[in-house]
């Protein structure tokens, strides 16, 4: 709650910087009216907005994304999910896991995403005795295994061993492989138990992950992402790499992010209790494996597979993947409210908290009371906001509110130029 705390004080500071208009408009129009048509007009235009301008790149770029769906966001991921399910278990495979096979030098750090198939199956062998008598619910191996490990295209004895590994392995306990448009090389030696699954997210024009892409096209046929599969089961999609979305179908894949701290021992710890991440150098004091969605992944700068999030970090590929599975098991999908239902409840706020506050409020300044009334409306919308992610809805509270403060600004100029007018016309009738 500290970051909600110092997000109200900036933005108090922010509105007073912007608020000092002089304007007679609560005294020309009164309060109860002035607050409806203000609430009325601010309702209005960001239903025109909503409905008309939202699904424009540039402006959800430049307007919806970083001046309000991202605020909420961060300030969301400050806050701690007590709920513990679905158990995920992350398994980094690291440099300092790494270091200790001999594969990484102290002074040359990693230059690219590419773990010995033998040492990605020794560790599924460690897994593996770790899980006996608690088997997990789901296993994931992050790794795209699209080419045999030999440079001429060979298919070495390394790869026969983590292709047999994994077939041993999914008769036990369900195994996903992500997989694209291409084929694998080992899928015509797979198992029929091991899953191919989608782990692709969508990269935003400016380089931020915000969501995933619920399902990839491969053979004419959809191929889920890991976080539908796993929370909803499989969906069928209709495959067509040519459609595009509207910012609702984006926003329902969204990821609600939670910051990932650094703890004194090096170790990582999420804001979301139910995700435990360690070094695969850690994997054999881990337990608790019992009916858990373990992933494993890489977790090293020049992986290949790092991500920048919204909420100002950046991170490896399978822990983007654990918020996106952890968010779809809360909620589903990220959802908005129908147009009409923001426009009422937009229309009945915007117009009760200015009403309710001009009322209460003792100040006479017309200026300082206008400013007093948008920082209300500031505070209460982004509150509203804030919990509604809890909820799975994303209300926006910036957008609205900045009409509001639009169109303050612009009756405060009509209500200058009408007593400039009056004004001059009074003294033309004085002279004549």
């Amino acid at each position: 709650m500290k970051a909600l705390r110092k997000f109200y004080l900036e933005l108090v500071k922010l509105v007073i910087a912007i608020s000092k208009n002089k304007s007679d408009l609560v005294q020309k129009y009164g309060k109860f009216k002035f607050s409806l048509i203000l609430g009325l007009a601010s309702a209005f235009c960001f239903f025109i907005f909503n409905t008309f301008l939202s699904n424009n790149e540039f402006v959800r770029k430049n307007f919806i994304d970083t001046a309000d769906y991202d605020i909420a966001i961060k300030t969301h991921s400050f806050i701690k999910s007590s709920d513990k399910t679905p158990k995920i278990i992350v398994v980094l495979i690291d440099e300092t896991y790494l270091k200790k096979k001999n594969l990484s030098k102290a002074d040359e750090p990693l230059a690219a995403n590419f773990t010995p198939r033998d040492l990605l199956a020794s560790l599924l062998d460690e897994l593996d005795a770790r899980t006996q008598g608690q088997e997990p619910k789901a296993v994931l191996l992050d790794y795209y295994l699209a080419y045999p490990s030999d440079i001429k295209g060979e298919v070495t004895d390394d790869d026969k061993l983590l292709i047999d590994t994994l077939n041993k392995y999914s008769q036990r306990y369900k195994i996903y492989i992500p997989t694209q448009k291409n084929e694998l090389f080992l899928e015509p030696y797979l198992d029929k138990n091991i899953t191919l699954i989608s782990t692709t997210m969508h990269v935003n024009s400016d380089n931020i992950t915000r969501g995933y892409a619920k399902f990839t096209c491969k053979d004419n046929k959809s191929i889920p992402h890991i976080a539908v599969a796993l929370s909803s089961g499989y969906e069928s999609f209709y495959c067509d790499d040519n459609r595009s979305y509207d910012f609702s179908q984006l926003l329902s894949t969204r990821v609600l992010y939670k910051r990932i701290t650094k703890l004194k021992n090096r170790s990582l710890k999420s804001n979301y209790e139910n995700i435990s991440i360690y070094s695969a150098d850690k994997l054999a004091t881990i337990s608790g494996f019992k009916d858990a969605i373990v992933l494993i992944g890489s977790d090293y700068k020049g992986s290949g597979d790092i991500y920048q999030t919204p909420i100002d970090d950046t991170r490896s590929g399978v822990l983007v993947l654990s918020d996106a599975i952890t968010t779809a098991y809360k909620i589903k999908e990220l959802k908005q409210l129908e147009p009409i239902y923001s426009f009422i409840l937009y229309f009945f706020m915007l117009s009760s908290i200015t009403f309710l506050t001009l009322k209460l409020s003792p100040i006479k300044s017309q200026g300082v009371r206008l400013t007093l009334v948008t920082t209300v409306n500031f505070v209460i919308f982004f509150t509203i906001s804030f919990f509604g992610l809890f909820w799975g809805y994303y209300i926006p509270w910036a957008l609205p509110l900045l009409s509001f403060k639009g169109l303050e600004i612009i009756f405060a100029i009509s209500s200058y130029k009408f007593r400039h007018q009056k004004h001059h016309k009074a003294r033309r009738t004085k002279w004549s």
